[in-house]
């Protein structure tokens, strides 16, 4: 076979590729851009919520207290809830000798 006729035809077939990937870029972006101004329609074809609606009323009734909140600060309990009690010497830490 010519040399020539082939690398033609590996260039033909090279430029309908690239034609062809081209208008599926296009088509798709076309369709993403059709859904996301369909939603936009949509969503402002919804009526608006009432000022007064249920939502707001909770989110403005009292600030959320999370867990470890308290009036002072954050902290995981009072001043003294890390300390135990005296109760006499306890014994020294032992040092691990092995990993298991």
């Amino acid at each position: 076979m010519d040399p020539t006729l082939v690398r033609e035809r590996h260039l033909v077939r090279a430029d309908r590729l690239k034609r062809g990937a081209t208008a599926a870029s296009l088509l798709g972006f076309a369709a993403f851009f059709g859904l996301a101004a369909q939603h936009v329609v949509r969503g402002a074809s919804k009526s608006v919520r009432p000022a007064g609606s249920a939502r707001q009323r909770a989110a403005t009734a009292r600030p959320t207290a999370y867990f470890d909140q308290q009036d002072n600060g954050f902290s995981f309990g009072d001043a003294t809830s890390g300390l135990t009690p005296d109760v006499g010497p306890s014994a020294p830490p032992v040092a691990q000798t092995s990993v298991s």
